[in-house]
């Protein structure tokens, strides 16, 4: 379970303040680039990159650990139904198709 994608790209845009749970903060965004060749140790047989109409399940987590409280909270992408992001049969499906969105 050590595995780290090769060629990974990814970038974070916060607007607010990091680790401060007092203040509001107005959103973030993340962005990630996901390297078909990086890819091709974990997809499966999937052929790569994918063909339009293929689709794959993915979600994105976001997890706050209060220190004070010894508490955590998450954010999940996909509607997981209880605590464990780690189902990927509950993930999304994204599909892939050959035109703008």
């Amino acid at each position: 379970m050590n595995y780290q994608l090769p060629g990974c790209k990814h970038a974070v845009f916060i607007d607010g303040t990091i680790n401060c749970p007092e203040e509001k903060d107005r959103g973030w965004t993340v962005e990630v680039a996901l390297p078909w060749e990086g890819l091709k140790q974990i997809a499966g047989g999937r052929t790569l990159p994918p063909k339009p109409g293929d689709s794959f399940r993915m979600t994105a987590y976001r997890c706050h650990h209060d220190r004070t409280t010894r508490t955590a909270k998450g954010w999940a992408w996909s509607v997981m139904g209880n605590d464990n992001i780690h189902i990927p049969e509950r993930w999304n499906h994204v599909v892939f198709v050959d035109r703008d969105a």
